[in-house]
C-alpha cells in the first residue's frame, strides 16, 4: 500500500502529533511525508496559474494521485484549519485532475484519513466544527474519497482528567486504525 502523509504539526509532542505517531507506528506499506512545518508550499495569490502549475504543486498532486492513503493531520487553530494546510488542500484539488464537476471522479474510492484536535469542544458549543468538514468536504463530496477522521475535541476547554481520558481512548483508536490499513 502507497501512503502519503501531509502533517502541519508545530509543537513536539502536540496531542495531534501524539495521534499522528500512533497511526504512523503501526502502518504497514510505502510511506512519503511532508511536513508543512518545515516544508510549507508558497501560498495561492493572484497568480493562479502559477500556484496550480508550480513544481511543488505538481509534485503534491502526483504523489496523492499514486497514494492508496492520504494521511492529513493538522490541529484546529481558531476554528479552522491552519493555512498552511488551506493551501497544500487548495494546491491538490484541481478540476479535472484529482476531481471533476462532471463525469467520473478521477481519484474516487482512495482512502483519507484526517487526524484532528481541536481545543474547543465542539459537542458543547452553538456553532458546528468547520476545519475538519472543511477537508472532508473536499475529500469526500468533491473528490469522491473514502474519509475516516479521528479526532479528540476540547484539549483546552474541559478538566485535565477528560482530556488524558479522550486522548487515551484515540490513541489506543489510533494504532488500531494504523494497523488496518495494509
Amino acid at each position: 500500500m502507497k501512503i502519503r502523509i501531509v502533517h502541519f504539526t508545530p509543537r513536539e509532542g502536540s496531542r495531534t502529533k501524539q495521534l499522528l505517531d500512533a497511526v504512523r507506528g503501526n502502518l504497514h506499506g510505502d510511506v512519503t511525508e511532508r511536513d508543512l512545518v518545515s516544508h510549507p508550499l508558497a501560498p495561492l495569490n493572484t497568480d493562479m496559474a502559477g500556484f496550480f502549475g508550480s513544481a511543488e504543486a505538481v509534485q503534491e498532486r502526483e504523489l496523492l494521485k499514486e497514494a492508496d492513503l492520504l494521511i492529513l493531520a493538522f490541529p484546529t487553530w481558531n476554528y479552522s484549519m491552519p493555512t498552511q494546510v488551506k493551501t497544500w488542500v487548495d494546491a491538490v484539488a484541481v478540476a479535472n485532475e484529482t476531481f471533476s464537476y462532471v463525469g467520473p471522479a478521477p481519484m474516487a474510492g482512495k482512502k483519507v484519513l484526517i487526524v484532528n484536535t481541536a481545543g474547543t469542544d465542539y459537542e458543547t458549543m452553538p456553532f458546528p466544527e468547520t476545519a475538519v468538514e472543511a477537508a472532508r468536504n473536499m475529500f469526500e463530496r468533491l473528490m469522491k474519497l473514502d474519509v475516516e477522521v479521528l479526532r479528540v475535541w476540547g484539549t483546552d476547554s474541559v478538566p485535565a482528567e477528560e482530556v488524558e481520558s479522550r486522548m487515551v481512548a484515540a490513541l489506543q483508536k489510533a494504532a488500531e486504525i494504523g494497523a488496518s490499513y495494509r
